[in-house]
């Protein structure tokens, strides 16, 4: 049977630290520029740590990096050991947001399709339409609905077997937001007056999980449903929604929500760090997240006035509170991330 060893052991060697790994040892450079590799230099704290399960010895035996080996094994002390130093793992200031590029109409078979990469984070939104038979209190009015899919295929965290309660709070989180701003008046999906409206179903599927999928599916289902085009059809004598002769008709987006999410850190000193467009390395070691969302008007145009002057939505699940100055903060840097993004849906609306 394999020994399981209590703790690490270090071993002093000549300007180095090696920590044994079960069986396997680990030497960490001193040339390393990480600040919580100078850290362990400094303080030999690591002896203390507890047992290490066999599975994360397994993956720390694979790496030829110390510093991720650690980033694997302590997460927590890693990503504060950059906060202190005023910076963060992917090297970006806090109120930094990652690198952001999207496309439109790459699924034929849909009526409607984008997909969204914020850094490593990677959505596909489809829009496929149906038709139902109003209700009698709202005979004038479509429906409009979301669902955001987390599987294994964009991460191992997430179950096979039920949706996760985080892609159910995303989905509510797009679906309330899309009809908060007034994206899609749903009154222009009506067929006939309390006999045939469309239904607008926007699934999200995540392809690759880093962290901050709220932003990233609410532009993605933004740009499909600019991509939509509504069919020519007509309803029966026998009631049924039939197709007729015409040209697809442009579906009609009215407001181009943009989101901002930031986490809240409590540093060392007992204070608070936002950090914008969050990894999921940030997301996990987070006290709290909040959510700015700016409604800008269509037609774009790339005046700042627009951006200056337009509403902003903020949706905060739980956690710490915010002062009225955190919360300046927050709708401040909503503003600035939508004045980076404005060129580029102006280019791509075009």
């Amino acid at each position: 049977k394999r020994r399981v060893p209590t703790c690490w052991n270090t071993e002093q060697s000549t300007g180095t630290k090696s920590f044994c790994l079960a069986q396997e040892t680990l030497s960490v450079a001193p040339t390393s520029t990480s600040p919580f590799v100078r850290e362990l230099r400094e303080k030999n704290w690591i002896a203390h740590q507890p047992r290490i399960p066999w599975p994360c010895r397994e993956v720390v035996g694979k790496m030829t990096d110390p510093a991720d080996s650690i980033r694997a094994l302590f997460p927590e002390q890693y990503l504060r050991k950059f906060i202190e130093e005023g910076i963060r793992p992917d090297e970006r200031i806090f109120s930094a947001a990652r690198e952001t590029s999207f496309n439109r109409g790459m699924i034929r078979t849909a009526d409607g399709s984008a997909s969204v990469q914020l850094g490593k984070t990677i959505v596909v939104a489809g829009v496929m339409l149906s038709t139902f038979r109003p209700t009698v209190g709202t005979p004038d009015t479509g429906r409009l609905e979301v669902v955001v899919e987390l599987g294994t295929v964009c991460s191992n965290r997430f179950p096979t077997w039920k949706p996760s309660d985080q892609a159910i709070a995303i989905s509510h989180f797009v679906a309330r937001t899309l009809k908060g701003a007034g994206v899609v008046d749903l009154k222009d999906l009506i067929i006939k007056k309390g006999a045939a409206a469309f239904i607008l179903n926007i699934s999200v599927t995540c392809l690759n999980y880093d962290g901050n999928v709220e932003d990233a599916a609410l532009l993605a289902a933004v740009l499909a449903l600019l991509d939509t085009k509504l069919p020519p059809v007509q309803v029966s004598e026998t009631g049924e929604v039939v197709e007729c002769e015409g040209e697809p008709k442009k579906l009609s987006v009215k407001k181009l929500p943009i989101a901002l999410t930031q986490v809240l850190l409590i540093n060392n000193n007992n204070e608070v760090e936002m950090l914008a467009d969050p990894t999921a390395e940030e997301e996990d070691e987070a006290n709290s997240s909040i959510t700015a969302v700016l409604v800008l008007p269509l037609p774009l145009t790339s005046q700042t006035d627009a951006v200056d002057t337009a509403p902003v939505m903020l949706h905060k699940p739980g956690g710490m509170g915010l002062q009225a100055k955190q919360l300046r903060s927050v709708v401040s840097a909503a503003r600035s991330r939508s004045l980076r993004l404005l060129p580029l849906l102006v280019k791509e609306l075009k």
